[in-house]
């Protein structure tokens, strides 16, 4: 089984619809560095969307956003399929990728729940 660590453009949320049904319909998972949305897009393969807010320097925001997008190439196999995760970066917090891994981890344990019910 050879599996892909790439990040492909179908792997991305980035339509403001797709937000949107994300903060109105999804569930949600606070972790230490970053609150995660999630929400079915009835889709074979996970999707992230990354919302990171003004706060420090562009530099501070585009590591934030690297770090994520790391997380999630790394271990979207482990994630359920059929979800689309928002991570929205808390303010005033350093960001590493352990952290991210976990706040995912335990957002994705959450989805299943949801999943199986």
């Amino acid at each position: 089984m050879n599996k892909s660590f790439t990040f492909r453009k179908h792997e991305k949320v980035l339509k403001k619809n797709e937000f949107d049904s994300a903060f109105e319909h999804g569930h949600t998972c606070h972790g230490k560095v970053a609150v995660v949305k999630f929400v079915e897009n009835n889709l074979e393969c996970p999707r992230l969307g990354i919302i990171v807010k003004k706060t420090g320097n562009a530099i501070e925001r585009n590591y934030k956003k690297r770090i994520i997008r790391e997380a999630f190439r790394t271990m979207k196999h482990t994630l359920p399929s059929g979800f689309d995760y928002i991570v929205i970066a808390r303010k005033n917090t350093p960001a590493n990728l352990e952290t991210i891994v976990q706040d995912l981890t335990k957002a994705a344990q959450k989805a299943k729940k949801c999943a199986g019910s």
